[in-house]
């Protein structure tokens, strides 16, 4: 017997947020949401780091939504923050490469989004932040991680995935490893039991 009374639409493209809902046993189908990301940064340039992830977040969930208003849409999305710059997902090796070389040595803030919208709306957000100090990182190291990498790490903000060789950049880091792979997870499990979508 299940734990879970309702399927949901899980709005991600992601393959990592895909992985962790399944490993904690929820039951949804996949739909990609397509929104035009940079405009939606660009239009809220003067907000903050918190805002824009939230943001992203709440339009990924209603622009799926509006195609399947009678399902509940899960959606997230995350950002990283450094020196007061929002970073995006690299879009090429070299970029990685640029935004590596920008990051060692400092602190850096992933902040992770989720929302909950029905009718085309969100109705229930909720976002987390964890705080990682990247080390200082030799040109050898740098092109060797890139060359072993290769196109996966297009994949990620800041160009690592923490779960596999990006944990090697790494002096610290604090927060929940959920956060940090891209869904606040307890609180969107906190989210199904208050909407008895899990029993509790």
């Amino acid at each position: 017997m299940s734990n879970q009374l309702e399927k949901f639409i899980l709005a991600t493209a992601s393959t990592t947020r895909v992985k962790l809902l399944n490993n904690a046993g929820l039951v949804f189908d996949v739909i990609p949401a397509d929104i035009d990301e940079g405009k939606i940064k660009t239009l809220y340039k003067d907000e903050t780091a918190d805002f824009v992830a939230q943001k992203l977040s709440d339009k990924k969930a209603e622009a799926v939504s509006e195609k399947h208003p009678d399902k509940l849409v899960i959606a997230a999305d995350q950002v990283l923050v450094c020196e007061d710059q929002l970073y995006s997902k690299p879009s090429s090796l070299s970029e990685v490469k640029t935004q590596l070389y920008k990051l060692q040595g400092k602190p850096h803030k992933l902040i992770s989004a989720v929302s909950a919208a029905k009718l085309g709306k969100s109705f229930w957000r909720q976002s987390d932040a964890a705080r990682l100090v990247m080390r200082v990182l030799s040109d050898n190291f740098i092109d060797n991680y890139i060359e072993q990498g290769g196109e996966d790490l297009l994949g990620s903000v800041g160009g690592y995935k923490i779960e596999g060789p990006g944990v090697l950049l790494f002096d610290e880091v604090e927060g929940s490893f959920f956060t940090i792979l891209g869904v606040p997870l307890l609180h969107l499990l906190a989210f199904f039991r208050e909407q008895k979508i899990l029993l509790l």
